[in-house]
């Protein structure tokens, strides 16, 4: 008989991965506090404030609170829904009357997606090519957009693990 396991499962990392960048990160709750604290490489965590899907309080906030990261971000696109992060409606999903899958209610995607575009460009290349420009974009006085609430939490390692 299969026990189910207690506790945190093993860890399935990959060394390779030295950044983490969550669009929307769902469903929090089920990782825990214990289970985020593991996540220890720079992360950016993105989502709408207005995401009825990934909901703020509920998942992304508590990600971005409990990872264990020494160097984490925390972009919030004001009154942006779920699909903000996806590509701009085609033609086709157009015409079935599919718009609300994407686009967003407030947003003009291709704003939303130069900022988001940019914001993890800049992420990457300061985390993973310790890249000193792209470190000062991520800086909280060069984050200045309307309608973006930004967070950045830079400190030492936990020495409790």
């Amino acid at each position: 008989m299969t026990r189910i396991p207690s506790g945190l499962w093993e860890p399935t990392t990959d060394p390779r991965i030295r950044a983490v960048v969550a669009m929307a990160p769902w469903n929090a709750p089920i990782f825990g506090k214990e289970g985020l604290q593991q996540l220890k490489i720079p992360a950016l965590v993105m989502v709408g404030s207005a995401d009825p899907v990934t909901i703020p309080e509920r998942d992304a906030y508590p990600v971005y609170e409990y990872l264990g990261s020494s160097s984490k971000y925390l972009m919030v696109l004001e009154n942006a829904g779920h699909f903000i992060f996806v590509d701009e409606c085609s033609e086709l999903l157009r015409r079935f009357d599919m718009f609300d899958i994407c686009s967003d209610k407030v947003w003009d995607m291709a704003r939303a997606h130069d900022l988001i575009n940019h914001m993890i460009t800049a992420f990457l290349l300061a985390k993973i090519d310790n890249d000193p420009v792209a470190e000062e974009a991520l800086a909280p006085d060069a984050v200045n957009y309307r309608a973006v609430r930004y967070r950045v939490s830079e400190c030492e390692p936990d020495s409790n693990g």
